[in-house]
């Protein structure tokens, strides 16, 4: 047996000696108070007990079910398969949480976390039995374990991906208790969560609700054009229009079209269209000029900065080599943006859901007027 292990039974015995000296002879009808709860968990996390060991006293104590007896247990002809931690149905409803976030469900995220064996704190704040409903780094960090053991990426924020993870949890909670019949004729099935209810057919099936955060976001997310308009005579990497967004939540643009209202041809657009992060020089996208129409597609890259989208409070540019015009009369290039549909924005942090673009945007949104000699 290692240290550790005889340090922790020492522990154990130290709380059982304890309570039986009290008269006390179940831990589960202890009765126990809060203060005494959280005085025995500090004791094991002393010890050096691990968030599992902590989690399966605490919830012993409280005379709940132990992530070591959950799973399936066999009596007689009944088999019954339960979740080891009930997802809290304010979970499942909730909004996007990052660090930061406050209130209630918060509080009853740490609450799961540390039930689930991925513990905020061992002690203090975030802890057994004093969780907060202040989410900070810890909570994130928690969270990110969590995730990495359930299938997703472990990212530390609460969005839509582990909001449908946790549905998919609670459905899976609601198990069914088989039981063999007495005789052919009577055949029982019990869909079971904490009371048994038995149901005269062969199958039943319970679906909850899998709740959706509402889309779209309202950001205020506004787009304002920061480039001159002006005369040009050098064609070469010649730069058309330069603008930035701005928005109160992290935002990503996935999408935007260009139109030209100015008199310039499509065949004077020489090479194709770069789009260009003004702060890295680093190229987004390239398109090519159609109809007067020039759009940018972008695809995220979580493995480059900003995920090689155009973000909330960034400056871009969109450069191209324009052929000698030769014409008597001067030509004009003008990139505006027509319509709300020309932009496509997302919640950064979740690329699946829509962020709003008409409200704070006055449309067209009229680019630089650029006169070419």
């Amino acid at each position: 047996m290692s240290k550790l292990s005889v340090k922790i039974s020492i522990a154990a015995v130290s709380v059982l000696t304890a309570l039986s000296l009290s008269g006390v002879t179940s831990i589960a009808n202890a009765a126990l108070t809060e203060a005494q709860i959280t005085s025995i968990l500090s004791l094991l996390s002393t010890f050096g007990a691990d968030a599992t060991t902590v989690a399966n006293v605490n919830a012993s104590l409280r005379g709940q079910a132990t992530s070591a007896s959950s799973g399936q247990a066999t009596s007689g002809t009944t088999t019954t398969t339960t979740s080891s931690t009930a997802v809290p149905a304010v979970l499942l409803t909730s909004g996007n949480l990052t660090v930061g976030s406050t209130g209630e469900v918060v509080k009853a995220l740490q609450q799961y976390l540390n039930a689930s064996g991925y513990a905020v704190a061992l002690s203090g704040a975030g802890s057994v039995g004093n969780e907060s409903t202040y989410f900070g780094n810890a909570t994130k960090a928690a969270l990110a374990k969590w995730q990495a053991a359930n299938g997703i990426s472990a990212t530390g924020y609460f969005g839509s991906i582990t909001i449908s993870k946790l549905n998919a949890l609670a459905l899976a909670a609601k198990a069914s208790v088989i039981t063999t019949p007495a005789t052919p004729a009577e055949t029982s099935t019990t869909i079971s969560t904490s009371t048994a209810v038995s149901v005269p057919e062969t199958t039943a099936t319970t679906t909850p609700a899998v709740v959706t955060p509402s889309c779209p976001k309202e950001y205020s997310l506004k787009m304002t054009v920061e480039y001159p308009s002006h005369t040009v005579s050098t064609y070469t990497d010649m730069i058309l229009n330069e603008f930035v967004f701005s928005a109160t939540q992290p935002t990503a643009i996935t999408k935007i079209k260009f139109t030209n209202s100015g008199t310039m041809p499509d065949y004077n657009f020489f090479s194709e269209i770069r789009l260009i992060n003004s702060a890295t020089d680093a190229i987004l996208a390239t398109s090519t000029i159609s109809n007067g129409t020039i759009q940018f597609n972008l695809t995220a890259d979580p493995a480059k900065a900003d995920k090689n989208l155009m973000v909330s409070g960034g400056r871009y540019y969109i450069q191209t080599t324009i052929l000698t015009p030769g014409y008597e009369v001067k030509k004009k290039i003008t990139l505006d943006v027509n319509l709300a549909t020309d932009i496509t924005a997302v919640d950064y942090n979740d690329l699946s859901c829509a962020v709003e673009t008409a409200k704070n945007n006055t449309f067209p949104i009229g680019g630089p007027i650029l006169v070419i000699y």
